[in-house]
């Protein structure tokens, strides 16, 4: 295991880079790190942000970065310097969360002002302002298709917002208390989200209808993956543990891992005559 220092306060954030061999990190430090896989050696280091560093992300292409700050800016970095290509400002509030659209053409801001903000990478400019939310936005995403965005608040609900028009879509209702991380599976059919409720919730995307439920954890559940295949969730916890998750599966699938992952047990002759179990033992104080 590679033991990644450099930062001089608490880690908050990591994201993998695309291809899988290199890693930021987003800190209280007020700076976000680049590091190797490999051999765990910091890359590059952006600075700029004047305060707590909330979340960092890496662009599809993995050549920028973006991160958002407790300074009330979300900035764009080139991956390979470390030099800031564009400074987003207009929110009122912590900028907790922020992401790049599949294309890598807008970001999606979300902040304890209420309020979820798009940008254009490319000018710079505010394309539009998603609002509805009634406490703080703790998280946002965008759906595989890039049509949507899905945002976690502490209102206690989720939202589906329209990337195009900046409509809300629908409510995903019925957490207690506030929700914190989000996740699309691969197709975007299904939403994940964590709360402070102690539960992991899985939502038909298009009826907005709760299919499933995990509970388990014994603290706030803050974040949530899931596996590259779907067949997992993964979810992170104040109780100090993560835990995953399997998917329920239909019928087929039940009945292929069944018969790939069976234990037939070597029965004894006094059990096969027990339960009639052929072909029965000449006697049943011999075992077979």
């Amino acid at each position: 295991a590679q033991k990644l220092e450099g930062h001089t306060n608490t880690i908050n954030w990591v994201d993998f880079s695309p291809d899988g061999e290199h890693l930021l990190s987003a800190s209280w430090d007020g700076t976000v790190r680049e590091w190797d896989i490999e051999s765990g050696e910091g890359r590059v280091a952006f600075d700029g942000h004047t305060d707590r560093v909330l979340s960092v992300a890496y662009s599809p292409d993995g050549e920028q970065a973006v991160s958002a700050s407790r300074d009330q800016t979300v900035r764009v970095w080139d991956v390979a310097i470390g030099d800031e290509i564009q400074t987003f400002e207009g929110h009122t509030g912590d900028i907790n969360s922020a992401a790049f659209s599949p294309d890598g053409t807008l970001i999606a801001s979300a902040s304890s002002d209420e309020t979820i903000r798009l940008w254009n990478i490319e000018t710079g400019e505010e394309v539009r302002q998603f609002i509805g939310h009634e406490g703080a936005v703790n998280n946002v995403i965008f759906s595989p298709d890039g049509q949507y965005i899905l945002s976690t608040s502490w209102d206690t609900t989720a939202r589906l917002w329209d990337v195009a028009t900046g409509e809300e879509v629908r409510q995903f209702i019925g957490h207690s208390r506030a929700v914190f991380g989000a996740a699309f599976n691969s197709d975007g059919t299904l939403a994940t989200t964590t709360s402070s409720d102690f539960t992991v919730r899985i939502w038909d995307v298009t009826t907005g209808d709760e299919i499933r439920r995990f509970d388990g954890h014994t603290n706030w559940v803050l974040s949530v993956a899931y596996a590259p295949d779907d067949s997992f969730v993964f979810s992170g916890s104040e109780d100090n543990t993560g835990r995953v998750w399997r998917m329920a599966r239909d019928i087929p699938e039940l009945i292929e891992w069944a018969q790939n992952n069976r234990y037939i047990a070597t029965l004894t002759c006094p059990e096969r005559q027990q339960y009639r179990v052929e072909p029965l033992c000449e006697s049943a104080e011999t075992d077979s």
